[in-house]
């Protein structure tokens, strides 16, 4: 190439510099055309200045195309191997040929074409990971990540921005992230601060670092491990002795450190009795917030975190339950000056020009110990915003449901097992201890247990980890999938209210949709009651709706589930949560979701000397249909609230209509707050049409408002009457885990841990 080219285009670009620009539109065509000239200026000095060798020197791809072609393939396979992990084993043992590919690889000198070296991740890497992405990896708290976790991964890294400073699209999108968590976890507006880090342990480091501005000084000598109880708390009145212990010795604690969930066990700390401690004493109080403080948002277990919100520092991961790739974990600090106090240090060549630097406080690395920063926080936004915290906290609670699940099934077999208990959480630590070992010899029978850990490891069917409690071994399931909660009562046979409507057989694994079934053939079934065409009921042909996951006039056919899925052939929403070996609607009237509402009237149950005790009373109906207990609660009519029709089936079925306590209900219903709104695991759901509801507690506290109230069976309800909670009961749908949800909820007597038989209204 000769210089003339060089010539013309920088006389062309001198020209260009001369141009007067009059109004934003010409100044961004100038600015278009001024790159263009520099870069082909640069062009040209470059190819006349360097020899080029017969190999490209750049590291972009020779053919844009044939590049873009396998980075196609490559997310392909990357959505594939999320969208079938159910047909693979958890683990499996890499070959010794593949672990020798990877590990005598020779030092690369020269390059391989990009589609060669995306095989050889295809063939010798992808297919070996350890597991965490399988729902029934139950060997650690580690979330499953998310396609849209991957595609934000994508973008961070196309980015590639060292996401330490201020004005730039990544530093509003961590404040943005960290301003959610504040918000979520209830720590001051204002004084608040925090970053996004690789995890809880480096978050751990950062807090204890704010924490000892106070004291100087921190080894192992300087920790004290307070005991717990049998439930694996922290014992509070050790907790008070130690800290006076160490005062009476001259000795300065500064800090507390409180857990929520902890991975051995799943327990909870009493954080508010300790940070009323740590408040009296003046000392810092740190929560370890791993994964189980994200139980705040589960209106289930939230009461597990109460007190959460007066830390002074909490470390948590987005990379275990809200499943976030790795790595992404958050520091909170109540008073983010103390970050700043700690960690705030200007080298020369990072002075900040006033263009750049906004306000000290969001210059990251001054709060932290890292100066070169990955875009964390894109995939932390990414998954919120795509799934939303309502959606990610049912996941939660689906978890923690799924670990009861396990432990009745545990209960059920015919070898003694023994249970770790409580479960509260998402964490079941049991043991086999079979009749041929005599239960005195622990160490054969923790010889037992781990090779029977080891045999279901190499099976690759799950793969659960271990922990020793007590000095004895127990296999340990974590349970963090966010597949499909697989719903039972909706699989039942016969279908409901009928004997002679068989439902398709559909085992577990082939419940997601997800998973290919082309012998799937559910039995098509529509109540001759439906088929009528009440007013309450959808038309007979699913196409004739064209607004489903929307509001269709007066019905609301979103799910509380978020979008779900409708067929394109035949216009027939398909249950969120997969198979149920039933098409059609069954006794349903609404294509897709059928809303309810659910009222658990409670107060404090009172013994003889009339003393309020720690056992709640709650109003139960007998259905006329099925003769099982249950709450009075009934469908939503078209237009309605729910909390409008949840007070409406109190009245019709808990007062017959009664309207003289008409103002007692109106106070009583002021206290309504939401305890559950998701998916129902209903004996009436099928394919095409399932239950969800909206559970609301009305909580009488001192007694008062239900004193006079007066109760009489009415509508679909054959008797009503104040049911003591204090013993086991079997409730219609899945009425039972939203009474121990608010059993929960209000702290009183979890009566499902004793072995009272099951009460029936009579």
């Amino acid at each position: 190439m000769t210089n003339k080219k060089l010539e013309e285009l920088t006389a062309q670009a001198l020209i260009k510099l001369q141009e007067h620009v009059c109004d934003i539109e010409s100044l961004n065509q100038w600015k278009k055309q001024m790159f263009y000239l520099i870069n082909e200026i640069g062009e040209q000095k470059l190819s006349s200045a360097v020899p080029m060798n017969q190999h490209d020197s750049s590291l972009d791809p020779v053919d844009w195309s044939s590049a873009r072609f396998v980075a196609h393939q490559m997310l392909n396979s990357s959505m594939h191997y999320i969208q079938h992990v159910r047909d693979r084993p958890v683990w499996q043992s890499m070959p010794n040929d593949v672990r020798a590919a990877i590990e005598d690889e020779c030092l690369p000198e020269n390059g391989q074409s990009l589609s060669a070296v995306c095989n050889d991740v295809l063939s010798y890497v992808l297919p070996y990971g350890r597991g965490s992405v399988h729902p029934r990896f139950w060997g650690w708290a580690s979330g499953e990540g998310t396609l849209g976790g991957v595609l934000a991964d994508m973008v961070s890294a196309t980015m590639n921005m060292n996401a330490c400073a201020y004005m730039n699209s990544a530093a509003f999108v961590e404040r943005t992230v960290i301003e959610w968590m504040r918000q979520i976890f209830g720590f001051p507006k204002g004084t608040s601060g925090g970053l996004l880090v690789s995890g809880t342990s480096i978050a751990t480091v950062i807090s204890m670092a704010t924490a000892r501005q106070r004291a100087l000084g921190i080894g192992s000598k300087s920790i004290h491990l307070i005991p717990v109880d049998d439930n694996f708390r922290i014992k509070i009145d050790h907790l008070k002795a130690t800290i006076q212990n160490d005062r009476d010795k001259g000795f300065v604690p500064f800090c507390i450190i409180g857990n929520t969930g902890t991975v051995n066990t799943g327990a909870f700390d009493n954080l508010q009795e300790i940070s009323s401690i740590a408040r009296a004493e003046n000392i810092w109080f740190h929560v370890d917030g791993a994964f189980g403080s994200f139980a705040i948002l589960d209106p289930q277990r939230r009461h597990l975190v109460a007190g959460i919100d007066q830390a002074d520092s909490l470390a948590f991961d987005f990379h275990k339950w809200l499943h976030c790739p790795y790595d992404a974990g958050c520091v909170l600090v109540r008073d983010y000056t103390y970050l700043e106090s700690t960690f705030s240090t200007t080298p020369p060549y990072l002075s900040k020009s006033d263009q750049y630097s906004g306000d000290n406080k969001h210059w990251f690395f001054n709060l932290g110990l890292e100066i070169s920063r990955s875009f964390r926080a894109l995939k932390v936004c990414f998954t919120v915003k795509e799934h939303g915290i309502v959606k990610l906290g049912q996941k939660i609670a689906e978890n923690c449901e799924q670990a009861q699940y396990l432990v009745s099934l545990l209960e059920k077999n015919e070898h003694p097992i023994h249970i770790i208990r409580p479960v509260s959480l998402n964490i079941v630590n049991f043991r086999f201890e079979p009749n041929e070992f005599h239960k005195t010899d622990n160490e054969l029978n923790d010889m037992f247990n781990n090779q029977l850990l080891a045999d279901i490891h190499t099976s690759g069917i799950a793969f659960p980890s271990s922990r020793v409690i007590q000095n004895r071994f127990y296999i340990r399931v974590c349970i963090l999938s966010i597949m499909a909660n697989l719903h039972i009562k909706a699989r039942k046979s016969p279908y409901s209210d009928t004997r002679d409507i068989p439902r398709f057989p559909v085992p577990d694994e082939k419940v997601p949709w997800s998973v290919d079934w082309s012998d799937y053939k559910p039995t098509e079934y529509t109540s001759p009651i439906v088929l009528k065409n009440p007013p309450w009921a959808d038309d007979c042909d699913a196409k004739k709706i064209e607004k489903f996951n929307q509001v269709d006039g007066q019905v609301d056919r979103t799910s509380y589930t978020g979008s779900y899925e409708v067929d394109r052939e035949t216009n027939r929403p398909k249950n969120p949560q997969g198979r149920t070996g039933l098409s059609g609607r069954g006794l349903l009237g609404r294509w897709g979701p059928n809303h309810a509402g659910d009222p658990l009237v409670t107060r404090w149950a009172k013994d003889q000397h009339n003393d309020k005790q720690k056992v709640l009373e709650i109003v139960l109906i007998r259905r006329k249909d099925t003769g099982e207990s249950a709450l009075p609660g009934g469908m939503v009519d078209a237009g309605e609230h729910v909390s409008v029709a949840i007070k409406r089936e109190f009245i019709e079925e808990a007062m017959n209509s009664n309207a003289d306590g008409a103002q007692l209900i109106d106070e009583l219903f002021k206290t309504a707050t939401s305890v559950y709104k998701g998916y129902i695991d209903d004996p009436r759901n099928t394919d095409n049409a399932w239950m969800e509801s909206e559970a609301m507690n009305m909580h009488d506290e001192t007694g008062e408002l239900t004193k006079y109230l007066k109760l009489e069976a009415g509508d679909d309800a054959a008797k009503v009457k104040w049911v003591r909670l204090d013993r086991d009961h079997r409730l219609y749908a899945s009425h039972e885990k939203l009474i121990q949800a608010v059993v929960k909820k209000l702290g009183a007597y979890e009566y499902w841990h004793g072995d009272a038989s099951a009460t029936k209204l009579n």
